[in-house]
């Protein structure tokens, strides 16, 4: 048995979008990481039916995709640069969004998932499903869901 100490959690993948809910979710996370003194692997997933359009001629796909990704490390992060954890940026391309953050969490061996929740309470929401209801029925890892009234007691 070894003498040094294990820590409970590593690496929090983080579904990013640049919403509110993706927000607190990376507020969320940074507590968190802070805390247990782990890293956060923030990730934006590409969907391939819906980024189609915009990747039409090689000129747009750059643009858009590089002030995508430069949005994701700067502005959409900036919870964690707040909390001063570590922290990796990622843009990923997959079926969607929650079969992404599930690749996303294998391949970065994550011990937890977190998503902010968008609060859609409408039916076609629920019918049609979510990415955290999609994560908390199939992602093989603990998914936490940041729900829309979550702030920090300290923010309140």
């Amino acid at each position: 048995m070894s003498d040094t100490p294990q820590r409970f959690l590593q690496v929090i993948v983080v579904g990013t979008d640049g919403s509110d809910g993706g927000r607190r979710a990376l507020d969320w996370a940074g507590r968190l990481a802070r805390a247990s003194n782990a890293r956060v692997h923030a990730v934006h997933v590409l969907t391939f039916n819906q980024e189609l359009l915009r990747d039409i001629t090689p000129d747009t796909m750059t643009t858009w995709r590089r002030r995508l990704r430069h949005d994701l490390e700067t502005s959409w992060v900036a919870p964690l640069i707040e909390h001063d954890v570590a922290f990796r940026c990622a843009v990923v391309e997959d079926e969607s969004p929650a079969i992404g953050l599930m690749h996303a969490a294998d391949r970065e061996q994550g011990d937890v998932i977190v998503v902010g929740a968008a609060g859609h309470r409408s039916f076609a929401g629920r019918i049609l499903g979510s990415t955290s209801y999609t994560l908390t029925h199939q992602a093989r890892r603990p998914v936490i869901v940041v729900p829309p009234t979550w702030r920090h007691p300290a923010a309140a």
